[in-house]
């Protein structure tokens, strides 16, 4: 697995009163069937009084050239992908992974989060990860 952190100003992070997401790291891998795929890690803060989700909470989009990417599954079973999915307790943090089919393994990759439920809009957060 190469990885590689880009270190620009922006970066993936959200804090709400009901969660936070802090990008962590990218890698790039395969997916179930052999093709690149970009896994995004990032750690999930349920700050909220309930149990919740980064799945219900928070909206990643990836995109390259234009084109948004779709979602995959890795080549390898990763605990922080069963993450993106799963109920997490109030005050508890995970490492989640989202996974997105790659167009290219060189294109720059633009990423933009949004806060899911709010619907005045949120809070938005993009960063650009150079692959390359």
């Amino acid at each position: 697995i190469e990885n590689a952190v880009d270190n620009t100003k922006e970066k993936i992070e959200i804090t709400t009163d009901k969660f936070s997401v802090r990008f962590k790291q990218f890698a790039i891998s395969q997916d179930y069937g052999g093709n690149p795929c970009l896994l995004i890690y990032y750690d999930y803060t349920n700050s909220g009084d309930s149990q919740s989700s980064a799945f219900v909470d928070f909206t990643l989009q990836a995109s390259q050239n234009g084109e948004v990417l779709e979602g995959t599954y890795p080549e390898a079973s990763d605990d922080a992908v069963d993450n993106y999915m799963s109920t997490i307790d109030p005050g508890k943090t995970v490492t989640v992974c989202q996974v997105f089919l790659l167009k290219d393994t060189t294109s720059d990759v633009t990423l933009q989060g949004k806060e899911t439920l709010n619907v005045s809009g949120g809070q938005t957060t993009s960063q650009i990860l150079k692959l390359k």
